[in-house]
């Protein structure tokens, strides 16, 4: 199991998409709420899972649990807008 956390910063409140990537399962919380939950076995593809979420002006703390089953491990998380363009 690994965890990472930082922040999205936004000039403004807005809506966008996150796109996470897992091996294997993944939770997400944004500003300490729980918003991804995902128990998977799986490896890492960019974008397996999508959710639109609102970011606040300002910073936005993200953070990450990834659930290691076997062998390797790793995620990644990507922004966009609404129309897929990265934020």
């Amino acid at each position: 199991m690994g965890y990472a956390a930082g922040y999205l910063i936004s000039d403004k409140k807005q809506a966008v998409i996150l796109n996470f990537g897992s091996d294997d399962g993944i939770k997400v919380w944004l500003n300490h709420k729980l918003i991804w939950n995902k128990h998977a076995g799986r490896g890492y593809t960019a974008g397996q899972d999508k959710i639109k979420v609102t970011l606040n002006a300002g910073k936005n703390l993200i953070l990450v649990k990834i659930e290691e089953g076997n062998g390797g491990w790793g995620f990644g998380v990507q922004v966009t807008d609404l129309t897929g363009r990265p934020v």
